[in-house]
C-alpha cells in the first residue's frame, strides 16, 4: 500500500510565532517616533534651565518614553523589541555626526534584551521595567561619550543646538565626575520606572478594555 507524501508537512515554515513581523515593526516604529517627538518638546522645553536640561530632562525623556515602549511591548510581546529601538536611536546618533555611537548602542540594545530572556517578559510590567532601567542608565553615558571621545563635534554640536555656556560648563562638569553622573542615571531610572509604572495602570484602566493591548 502506498502513501502519498505531502511536502508541505515536512518543510519548515517562516512564519514563526515568535518572529516579528512587518506589523510589529511599523508598531514599533509608530511608537518610537512618537517617543523621539516627545523627548524633543521635553529637551526644548527644559534647554533654557541648565540644571534642569542636564539632570531632569533624561528623567521626563525616559517617562515619557516608557509609555510608548510599553504600548508597543504589550501589543507585539516579541523579543527583538529592544534592539530595535536602541539600533534605531543609535542610527539617529550616527545622523547627527556620532557614528562611533552606533556600536555602542547596538551593545546597549543587546544588553536589554538580556535583561528579557524567557517567555512573556514582554508582558511583564516588572521585565520590561529592568530593561528600561538598564536603557536609562545607558542613555545617560552615552550622552556622556561624546565629550570623552569627540569634543570637536560635541563642541560644534551644542553651538548649534542653541546651549548656553553655563550648560556647556556644566555638562562638561557633569561628566568628569562619577558622583553626578551616577546621580543623573539614578534620576533617570526613576523616571523610567514610574512611566512603566504609569503606562501599565493606565492600559489595564482603559487599553484592555477596549483590547487594544493584550
Amino acid at each position: 500500500m502506498t502513501t502519498t507524501h505531502n511536502p508541505t508537512n515536512d518543510s519548515p515554515t517562516n512564519d514563526s510565532p515568535n518572529a516579528l513581523t512587518t506589523r510589529d515593526i511599523l508598531t514599533a516604529a509608530a511608537m518610537l517616533v512618537l517617543a523621539m517627538a516627545a523627548n524633543s518638546l521635553v529637551g526644548s522645553i527644559l534647554l533654557p534651565i541648565p540644571f534642569m536640561y542636564l539632570y531632569v530632562s533624561a528623567a521626563g525623556e525616559m517617562f515619557l518614553s516608557a509609555i510608548f515602549f510599553t504600548v508597543a511591548a504589550r501589543r507585539i510581546g516579541k523579543h527583538g523589541l529592544f534592539l530595535i529601538w536602541v539600533t534605531v536611536q543609535g542610527l539617529v546618533y550616527g545622523l547627527f555626526g556620532y557614528p562611533f555611537l552606533i556600536p555602542y548602542f547596538l551593545a546597549l540594545g543587546a544588553l536589554c534584551e538580556l535583561t528579557m530572556i524567557g517567555a512573556g517578559s514582554y508582558r511583564s510590567p516588572l521585565r520590561i521595567g529592568i530593561g528600561w532601567s538598564v536603557l536609562s542608565a545607558g542613555m545617560v553615558f552615552g550622552n556622556a561619550i561624546p565629550l570623552w571621545f569627540a569634543w570637536d563635534s560635541f563642541t560644534q554640536r551644542a553651538a548649534t543646538s542653541g546651549f548656553s555656556q553655563e550648560l556647556f560648563d556644566m555638562q562638561v562638569r557633569m561628566v568628569h565626575s562619577p558622583l553626578h553622573i551616577c546621580a543623573a542615571m539614578l534620576i533617570s531610572i526613576a523616571g523610567g520606572a514610574l512611566g512603566i509604572g504609569f503606562a501599565d495602570r493606565i492600559m489595564r484602566r482603559h487599553f484592555r478594555r477596549a483590547r487594544i493591548v493584550a
